[in-house]
């Protein structure tokens, strides 16, 4: 009787622990540029290396990396413009562009999913991930928290948060040899994704006044802390359009 009582408590105890474990992996909020992602089945958990995984195809897309899965070798691979990376099944390393790299836990598969580190893959793709403990929320940072239209004309540069010595944000360039009108849209685009659309209008509209290379454009705006610049001096065939990180004058 003694020793059912003991068995009895025992699945007690493990299913108490098991509820619990799926609970905790239930509730961490994965965000990337403030946009929540849906995990339909398996959801990411901390695991016991204090690692965070994640489904790898539900993240790797909403990175817009494409991922391939190999059944026979256990092989995933994440591909996104220049960058490839590959991970095996229970091993704790990748290969990211031919190159062998090393993180702290390993790709499982559970309930049917692959996982992966989130910060490891994250960063492999040139994101920037920060974990908020209070709320259990992992935010992703694409592009620096812009959306950048597919095939745009604009000169672009998006300075990385470890190189970056002038404290820029976003650095585009407007050329008045190519399509004035798709390249405005895309500016308009662009600003809108992080700072509203009467914003974006506003800055558009004012480079729109630049017509021919002898236009003269200097104007300043603050917006949640961020400086925003549109220049171009006379005899100037391009525009530039400059966003400094908070905090910067």
């Amino acid at each position: 009787m003694k020793k059912c009582i003991s068995l009895l408590v025992l699945v007690l105890l493990l299913t108490f622990s098991i509820a619990a474990t799926a609970e905790a992996a239930g509730d961490i909020t994965v965000l990337v540029n403030n946009n929540k992602i849906a995990f339909p089945d398996q959801k990411p958990y901390i695991d016991k290396n204090n690692r965070t995984l994640v489904p790898v195809r539900f993240v790797s897309n909403a990175l817009g990396a494409q991922v391939d899965w190999n059944g026979e070798t256990r092989v995933v691979t994440i591909s996104k413009k220049d960058k490839t990376v590959t991970l095996k099944i229970g091993e704790s390393r990748a290969t990211v562009n031919g190159q062998t790299r090393y993180f702290d836990t390993r790709a499982v598969i559970t309930g049917s999913r692959t996982m992966v580190p989130l910060r490891f893959i994250s960063e492999c793709l040139g994101a920037t991930v920060e974990w908020i403990a209070k709320t259990r929320t992992v935010r992703i940072t694409v592009n620096n928290g812009y959306t950048i239209p597919e095939g745009t004309e604009l000169g672009i540069i998006l300075p990385s948060k470890n190189d970056n010595p002038n404290m820029v944000d976003l650095d585009v360039l407007i050329s008045l040899n190519n399509n004035m009108d798709q390249q405005l849209k895309d500016l308009q685009l662009i600003l809108a994704s992080k700072f509203g659309q009467s914003v974006a209008e506003e800055v558009t509209k004012y480079a729109r006044n630049k017509q021919v290379s002898t236009d003269i454009l200097n104007k300043s705006w603050v917006v949640n802390n961020q400086h925003i610049r549109v220049a171009s001096s006379y005899g100037n065939w391009t525009i530039s359009i400059i966003v400094w990180l908070p905090g910067v004058e």
